[in-house]
């Protein structure tokens, strides 16, 4: 496949935040970062159906593959997040930087590229007759690369020091999992039992799936996103896919779960910071 870079200048990186009613499909906040626009010729896309262009909106949709790499050492890069833009759903890339899946409306599309430690892309395709792969290639940035792994230490470190029982689920396993929320996650692919409070307002918790069983207690947890403390505690975190975490932490099979985002991790990695002490129920 051919790839064309044409480099059209230094543009600010925007995209819709989340709040916290966003709902299921919301993009990732950006980076602060690059964005530079690309113009690559696709021949990953390929069509499940011989419907004209005009019915395959409503029917199955074209769906892209390809790999996002390092531009510097060509290595796959895990966990890059692949938007078509302006409709708010993508994938994830896996270990090797690889995605697939991807439904894309049929003719040109803009597609965003980001992950963490480098610049953002956006990135036109077309669909050329050529069948080979698409290969996306983004710039890193070596201080945000360098901070990322000051704070993983200091994370790390911070663990280790709370004397309690801890479970760390990192980028990897969080991008590969298609649990619809974060709390089917820690539900359904962790040692975590979520489930719904026998008490109205039992130790704080509204409604819905509240509480975790810990030791045959039910507990209302304790949820920290980005460092804060949130009300309705597995509530605000179902909000959340999965793969939107950058490291989720269980603390005590789950009576405290602290959760950190992309864009919390590369604000800590632009400017590294002590960490406040984790104090448990």
């Amino acid at each position: 496949m051919g790839v064309e870079i044409r480099r059209q200048g230094t543009v600010g990186a925007t995209a819709p935040g989340r709040g916290r009613g966003g709902g299921r499909g919301s993009t990732c906040p950006p980076r602060a970062g690059l964005a530079i626009w690309t113009t690559v010729l696709v021949g990953a896309l390929f069509l499940a159906t011989g419907l004209p262009l005009e019915a395959q909106d409503e029917a199955t949709r074209p769906q892209l593959s390809g790999t996002v790499v390092d531009a510097a050492s060509g290595q796959g890069i895990q966990g890059a997040h692949v938007f078509v833009a302006g409709e708010g759903h993508g994938v994830v890339t896996d270990d090797e930087g690889r995605f697939r899946g991807l439904e894309v409306p049929a003719g040109p599309v803009a597609l965003r590229i980001r992950a963490l430690g480098y610049g953002e892309e956006l990135v036109t395709a077309s669909i050329p007759d050529s069948p080979d792969p698409l290969v996306i290639p983004l710039e890193p940035d070596p201080v945000l690369l360098e901070g990322i792994e000051v704070m993983h230490n200091r994370l790390r470190a911070r663990r280790n020091a709370v004397g309690a029982p801890v479970r760390a689920f990192e980028q990897e396993e969080l991008s590969r999992s298609s649990a619809q929320d974060a709390v089917h996650y820690l539900n359904g692919e962790t040692f975590v039992r979520v489930t719904a409070c026998s008490r109205r307002g039992a130790r704080g918790a509204a409604f819905g799936y509240g509480c975790v069983w810990v030791r045959g207690q039910e507990v209302v947890p304790e949820v920290y996103i980005d460092e804060i403390l949130v009300p309705g505690g597995l509530e605000q975190l179902q909000v959340y896919q999965p793969w939107e975490f950058h490291l989720i932490e269980v603390y005590q099979r789950g009576r405290q779960i602290r959760a950190y985002t992309h864009r919390f991790m590369e604000r800590l990695a632009e400017r590294p910071q002590a960490l406040l002490p984790v104090f448990l129920p």
